[in-house]
Order: C-alpha cells, then sequence, then structure tokens
C-alpha cells in the first residue's frame, strides 16, 4: 500500500464519526489528574499498596499512536485497514496492564472461550460433520468499537465478584470514570 493511499485510508476511518469524535484539546492532563485522585482514594481506603500507586500512575503521559495494518489478505490492490491504537507511554498503559492481570485467569472460563486454531483443531476432531452439515466462519466489522461498554462493565464486574480477588481496579470507559471492587460497581 503507497503512503498516498494509507493517509486516505486513515482519513476514511477517522472520518467515520460513529466510533471517532474530534477532540478540541489534548485530554491527557486531565484524564491524569481524574486518574491520580482515583489512585488516592484507592491508596487512602488502602486498596492500593505504594508500590502498586507507583507502578499506576504516569508521570509523563504520551499521547497514544493511531495507525492501521492494511488487511492485504483480503484485497490486494484497495485493502481496507484494521485500525490500531498504540498506547505504549499513554496514561492508561499500567491501568491496561493492571486490569488485565485480574481478567486474564478468567477468559479461560468463558464457555465460548477458543484459545488458538490448534484447539479449534482438538474441539472440530470429536464432532462429527455429516455431508448435509457445513462449517463456515464469520468476520465482525469493527469487533472492539462495537462490543457495548457498559455491558462489558457489568459482566467484567460480575465475573470479578465470583473470585476472592482482593484490591481495586480502574477502567476508564467512553464518558465515565468507575472504581471497581471485587463486589461492587459505582460511579465516582
Amino acid at each position: 500500500m503507497n503512503t498516498k493511499d494509507y493517509i486516505k485510508e486513515v482519513h476514511r476511518q477517522l472520518q467515520d464519526e460513529e466510533f471517532y469524535v474530534p477532540l478540541k484539546q489534548d485530554p491527557t492532563m486531565m484524564i491524569k489528574c481524574e486518574i491520580d485522585n482515583i489512585l488516592q482514594l484507592a491508596f487512602d481506603r488502602r486498596y492500593l499498596t505504594t508500590k502498586e500507586i507507583d507502578f499506576l500512575q504516569v508521570k509523563h503521559p504520551v499521547v497514544p499512536v493511531f495507525y492501521i495494518l492494511p488487511k492485504i489478505h483480503k484485497d490486494l490492490q484497495n485493502p481496507l485497514g484494521r485500525p490500531i491504537v498504540s498506547g505504549i507511554g499513554s496514561i492508561l498503559e499500567p491501568l491496561s496492564v493492571f486490569v488485565d492481570l485480574f481478567l486474564r485467569p478468567l477468559i479461560p472460563k468463558i464457555p465460548s472461550y477458543i484459545k488458538d486454531s490448534t484447539d479449534v483443531i482438538n474441539i472440530l476432531h470429536d464432532i462429527y460433520i455429516s455431508d448435509y452439515m457445513m462449517l463456515v466462519t464469520l468476520d465482525i466489522d469493527s469487533l472492539y468499537t462495537n462490543v457495548p461498554q457498559n455491558e462489558a462493565i457489568l459482566i467484567m464486574s460480575n465475573a470479578l465478584s465470583k473470585t476472592d480477588t482482593a484490591g481495586i481496579l480502574v477502567a476508564l470507559t467512553k464518558n465515565q470514570l468507575f472504581l471497581l471492587q471485587p463486589t461492587v460497581l459505582s460511579a465516582s
């Protein structure tokens, strides 16, 4: 994909107002202040240790970088792009790592979880497929941007409430900052 077509595809995606909204200013420092306040509250309530606070607070956050990976496996001439937001060094990177620490053990317990291609092969190995059946696959357009955020937070909170996980998780959603404790989901 040449540079001109790459830039054209990036602009096409970013102009989709269903998923992207232009910002008048960089909200990083405002988000940093909100997160720092919640982390301080969590520390004061002894949900987090000094070491955890040091990990979760980003002293000098950078703005995440948006780019695309051309889907050349679907169209070599005029490929659409898979949007990627690289959050390395961003205000949300350590929170993402922290949340992942708690969620990762829960994911394999989901009934629809499939680890990888080998897992699919092993599952299909024991299933009889007659001549009247057909295996099909599907591709969901904009999967992650179409996940209902509030519903995902409730599912996550419910799953965490069934664990003996201690501590506090902080999740930044579309318009609200939530404190997630193992048994409580409350807007702050």
